[in-house]
């Protein structure tokens, strides 16, 4: 057997224990910093998590924050689009096998 370095070997046990307990790409948490060029780029972003979206983002209501929701792999996702001051909520869906609907908005004052 090889030697394996502490720091892969922390990670393959992390994987182990997550796979044990449940954890997976369908928990919500933080993901990355983005930078929305297009539509498409945001129509890709199918991973359940938490996005920052940066201020220089191209499209003009993509702005701060996106919530992703996927209920199980291959079903339905959820993309939900807060501004910072929480007076903006947009959300769409996706049904698996078919396109994305319109934006919602939502007025939250």
């Amino acid at each position: 057997m090889e030697k394996m370095e502490l720091s892969e070997a922390l990670k393959a046990n992390a994987s182990v224990l997550g796979e044990l307990i449940g954890i997976n790409d369908t928990w919500l948490r933080f993901r990355d910093v983005r930078i929305i060029e297009s539509q498409d780029k945001l129509d890709s972003m199918q991973s359940s998590g938490i996005y920052v979206l940066s201020e220089s983002s191209q499209l003009e209501y993509v702005r701060n924050c996106v919530l992703v929701v996927i209920g199980k792999p291959d079903s339905g996702c959820i993309q939900n689009l807060y501004n910072y001051s929480g007076s903006i909520y947009k959300y769409r869906v996706k049904w698996f096998r078919s396109s994305w609907s319109n934006w919602k908005t939502v007025s939250l004052t």
